[in-house]
């Protein structure tokens, strides 16, 4: 889902080797205006994807991501299951870096929901890079190593907000 992007319903999916669901990436060059509202992915089946979810800003850029909702996913041996990151701006695309005048541009990420959540990763449950997030919730959030065990957040229930 690409900037510019409004009132997505995406329902009964299965997605095999690939990326995931994914917002973004949005705002390279420190674009302004960058813009995706009104998400709903439901009922989504993701096998041996890099991620189940992804939302993915680059650093320094302006705009919003807002209203989006991801519930009921299965996941089977993606590497991350839940990606919030607001700090991309890999070297082999910017060799320069992401430099911004003002290091606290970031999109804005906000009323976003992860719910009923099962399944298996290889790296971690979620990892979640944000600067400029308001009222992101986990809920239901049951995914497990697919090998050996690591450590594991309790709870299943987790409201991140700045």
């Amino acid at each position: 889902v690409k900037e510019g992007s409004s009132d997505i319903f995406a329902e009964s999916l299965q997605l095999r080797r690939g990326k995931g669901v994914s917002i973004g990436s949005l705002g390279e060059r420190e674009a302004e205006g960058q813009e995706v509202t009104n998400v709903l992915f439901r009922d989504i089946s993701s096998d041996h994807c890099v991620h189940g979810v992804r939302i993915k800003t680059w650093k320094g850029a302006r705009g919003l991501v807002q209203n989006a909702t991801f519930e009921r996913f299965r996941v089977a041996d993606v590497m991350v299951g839940i990606l919030i990151d607001q700090t991309y701006c890999p070297p082999s695309q910017r060799p320069e870096g992401c430099a911004s005048e003002d290091a606290t541009a970031a999109i804005r990420i906000q009323q976003v929901r992860f719910r009923d959540f099962s399944g298996t990763f290889q790296q971690m449950d979620r990892k979640v890079l944000c600067s400029a997030c308001d009222d992101v919730t986990y809920e239901n959030i049951a995914l497990r190593p697919a090998g050996p065990a690591i450590p594991q957040r309790a709870g299943s229930v987790y409201r991140f907000s700045r």
